[in-house]
Formats: C-alpha cells, structure tokens, sequence
C-alpha cells in the first residue's frame, strides 16, 4: 500500500512536468511509477489470496476473513494505472517531442532478496535489435504485446547494474538509463516453543524452528541456544528444528534464546523467549477436636500439610480473628491448642509464609462458639454460686448474724422472765396467769417493733438476690439452648427441669 501510495505520487508530479516541459528524464520517472504502482497492486493480490485461505475454528464452525471488499477496491486500483499508462503512451507516440528516441528500462523491485524474482521492463520507440545486460551480460527478452520483459533472479547478494541498448532506424547505437538493483540476503526467522511455566528444578524441553523469508526450513544449520547462563550448539534436522532444555533451581524467569550468525545467502536471526519457574504448591488442611467449648476451655486441633515429605518442616502461623497468636513447626501432620478467654465466635486458621521451594499457603478456616460456663451442674451446684455470685455484699451476711445474735438474747430474756413470774406473782399476790398474759403481750409488741421489721428485710434481700441469681441463670441457659442442635437442646431442657427441681 504504501508502495502504491508513494509511486502514484512519483507518477503525478512527472507527468505534469511531462505535459509543461516534454522532459525525457521525467517519462523515465513516470514510465518507473506506473510499473512500481503495478508491482504494490500485485502483493497486495497476493496477500489478498493467502489470507483468503486462513481458516479459524471456534470448536462449531469454521471462520474466514472475508476480503471481498478489498478485492473490489483492488479492481479499481488496476483500472487507474491503466489509465495512467494509457496517458503516458501519448507521449511514446509523439516520441519526437523528446528530439530523441525513447529506450527505458524499469524493474518492479530494486532492492529485492536473492533467488527473489523481479519483472524487468523495456520500454522502446523506434528502436531495433535491442539486448539487455545485466551485469555486462547479454540476455534474451520476451515481447509481451508490445512490453518486452524479462523474469530474473540473483543468486549473489550486493549491487547489480541493468541497462538495454539498441539500434534507431538511422542506424545509431541508443543506450538506455542505468538501473542499480541492490540485492540483499534471505531472511531468516526463528521461533522458539516451550512450556510458559513449570516447577524447580524441572527440566523443560525448548524447540525451535528456522526457516526462511520463503518458508523453507533451514537443514544441517548451527544454531547457538542459551538456558540461563548454559550455552550449547544445537544442529537443525531436516524440518529446519533443534532441541534444547532448561532448568532453574529457585523461582523467577528463566531467560531462552537462539542466534543463528547467517552465511553468505541467509541473514542473521535470533528468537528470545522466557519461562517461569515457580515454587512447589502445598495445602494446607485443619480441624478441631471440638467447634464449641466454655470459657478458658482447651480446644485441641489437628492438621496435615499436603505436598511436602514425612521429613521436611515448616513454619506455620495460627491466627484468631485474623490476628496472629503464634508459630509453631509442622511436619506432614501437627497438633495445636487454644483456649478463649471470652465468650463470642473465633475463626482460627494457619497461614505458612513460603520459603524457598514452596509456596505460602492458607488453611481452612474453623470457627469455633465459646459460651459462659453453666451455673447448673449436677456434681458441683455450691461451688458454681459460691463462685458466680462471691462478690455479693458483705452486709447481708452481717445482717443475718445480727437478726441471730438479737433472737438469741431475746429468748434467754424471756426464759429468765418465766422463771420470776411466780415469785413475782407470790410478793404482789397477782395471779400468775395475768403476769404471763402481760409479759406475752409485751414480747408481741417488742417483736413487732424490732423483730418483725429485721425479719422483712432479710427476708426481701435474700428473695431479691435469690430470684435474680435464678433469672440470670435461666437466660443465659436459654441463649445456650438456641445455638444447639434440636435434639440436644430438648435433652438439655429436660436435664435443666430436674436440676431445677
């Protein structure tokens, strides 16, 4: 496209010299733009036709590039610089215009590869016997409807001159315009092909393939192959491939390359490629011995580590809640024990950092619910209220010594009093039954006064603190009895009903 482009261009600023100033060098230029335009048209034909053949799978069906659009556009391509030769071809009939005869020769590649085959066009008017030389040498040519032309390749890479001469009708030798054609050496392309990653220490297999700018595989070539800081040779078969293999002992990329240095007809190439080598994975797997348990209990869990040796140890983190509560060294299989001091959810899990052969790892999580211990036990009912409730006020145990220490010296007042009665009785001769009958009805006075009042207020402390011991117990064991099992909870329930009977 860009050859099209650039010579349209060439052609158009050289014919309007032509029609200004009938200049012979400016028919060269155009007469070599109409060919150059003519040999961009034919590639990209070319190209047309081989991607036309690409076929993708999509696994139900077969896709293709559609380039008919191009192809149409190409059409008119072909028209236009047939056009423009047609407007050249005016000035070959009026050759006189130029005082001279005209003889041009035009190739349709001037830096071409060797073996590449170029179009060599001679262009002539009222000349005869006419011999092309390519590099000094004589060679024969073809005239195609009025166009003489010569297919031809070079087997030697640098400069090559072409020229034609010929004869006019007045019996004058005429030699055309120089053309230089600079001939390069093949191409050649390498491709490398391998894994994108594997483990340490594994050894990975690299292929490659040469070919040329033809695609023609490359035979019996040495080709320098490089693995890391290994360098080795390796020779190509008949397909134009070679092997090598490389390896790393600690993770990161492991750089390939190949350089082939080229001959006297293929040019260099090299091929760079990169494969990771990562540490051996592992997982990591743990459990607990029990998911719930009371406060300040011992939970023991259990754990395995997949992928290492029955020798090999490793560090691992244990982590509550996402924060850190330790290391400990595994092997294959390990053991660890927590216990909480408040009640709520834990999530525990282990977490191994890496090393140098391994990868870092994260377990499993475990969650495990940790409640308030049970005032109702069978076996230990005193000691869970001594316990629970020990920071009671001290008052109400001194209340209670002091409502005893009354009711004792009011009984050895009373006994003594019963005992005067009938002495009291025979001094005063007031019968004995009227002294009794006042002493009672004094004592009652004296318990409703003092007694009766200490008494109730013993008796509402204790209810008070008792009934709400009993509540609190009840709520917490019902907030237990929810995150348990139906079936437990019923048994629970029952074994709660007898204990509080």
């Amino acid at each position: 496209m860009k050859q099209l482009t650039t010579y349209q261009l060439v052609f158009l600023t050289n014919y309007e010299i032509l029609k200004n100033e009938s200049d012979y060098s400016a028919y060269v230029e155009a007469r070599t733009a109409i060919v150059k335009m003519r040999a961009g048209a034919d590639a990209v034909n070319s190209s047309l036709d081989r991607i036309e053949l690409i076929e993708l799978w999509n696994e139900t069906s077969t896709l293709i590039f559609n380039v008919s659009y191009l192809s149409e556009r190409l059409i008119d391509v072909y028209s236009l610089i047939d056009h423009y030769e047609r407007l050249l071809e005016q000035y070959e009939i009026e050759a006189h215009a130029f005082e001279e005869d005209i003889l041009v020769v035009v190739v349709s590649d001037e830096h071409p590869l060797l073996y590449e085959e170029i179009t060599i066009h001679v262009y002539a008017k009222n000349i005869s016997t006419i011999s092309l030389f390519i590099d000094n040498e004589a060679h024969s040519l073809k005239n195609l409807t009025g166009d003489l032309q010569k297919k031809h390749h070079f087997e030697k890479p640098g400069e090559h001159d072409i020229y034609a001469e010929g004869t006019t009708v007045d019996g004058e030798n005429i030699k055309s315009n120089i053309v230089k054609v600079h001939v390069t050496k093949i191409p050649t392309f390498i491709v490398l092909s391998s894994l994108y990653s594997a483990l340490l220490n594994e050894s990975v297999k690299i292929t490659g393939l040469i070919v040329d700018y033809y695609d023609k595989p490359l035979h019996a070539l040495n080709v320098t192959v490089k693995a890391g800081e290994e360098e080795t040779n390796a020779i190509t078969d008949r397909r134009g491939r070679f092997a090598f293999y490389g390896t790393r002992s600690s993770e990161g990329y492991l750089n390939v390359s190949a350089f082939y240095p080229g001959n006297g007809t293929y040019k260099s190439s090299s091929a760079n490629s990169s494969i990771f080598f990562s540490r051996f994975p592992l997982a990591l797997l743990i459990e607990a011995g029990n998911m719930e348990g009371t406060v300040n209990e011992t939970v023991n869990f259990s754990g395995s580590v997949s992928g290492i040796s029955t020798t090999y140890t490793i560090p691992l983190s244990i982590f509550v809640n996402d924060r850190g509560e330790g290391t400990i060294t595994a092997e294959k299989d390990f053991e660890f024990s927590l216990s909480f001091s408040q009640s709520g959810t834990y999530d525990v899990y282990t977490l191994f950092p890496g090393d140098f052969l391994f990868k870092d790892a994260k377990s499993n999580e475990v969650t495990i619910t940790v409640t308030e211990k049970l005032f109702f036990q069978k076996e230990s009912f005193t000691k869970e209220i001594l316990t629970t409730y020990r920071e009671i006020d001290i008052l109400f145990y001194l209340l209670l010594l002091l409502v005893a220490i009354v009711s004792f010296f009011i009984g050895l007042y009373a006994r003594a009093i019963k005992k005067k009665i009938p002495l009291f009785s025979a001094k005063t001769n007031v019968h004995a039954d009227s002294l009794f009958g006042r002493l009672h009805a004094r004592t009652s006075h004296f318990k409703d006064k003092l007694l009766a009042p200490l008494a109730l207020l013993f008796t509402n402390i204790y209810t008070h603190t008792f009934k709400h011991i009993i509540s609190t117990l009840r709520e917490r064991r019902a907030a237990k009895r929810k995150n348990k099992p139906v079936g437990k909870q019923e048994k629970e329930t029952s074994e709660m009903g007898d204990e509080e009977e």
